[in-house]
């Protein structure tokens, strides 16, 4: 549960600067590289 909730915090705060900085679309581009190398490289999961 407090992963979920610091996770949240941490998306917020992420989300909020991205909008502020007028960087989201590099934002959403690097997070979706990252998580498909999460997906492919399996000893990343965890």
């Amino acid at each position: 549960m407090l992963t979920g909730v610091l996770a949240r915090r941490y998306a917020q705060a992420l989300f909020e600067l991205a909008m502020e900085m007028s960087v989201l679309d590099r934002i959403e581009s690097e997070l979706s590289f990252l998580n498909k190398l999460i997906l492919e490289h399996k000893d990343l999961k965890y």
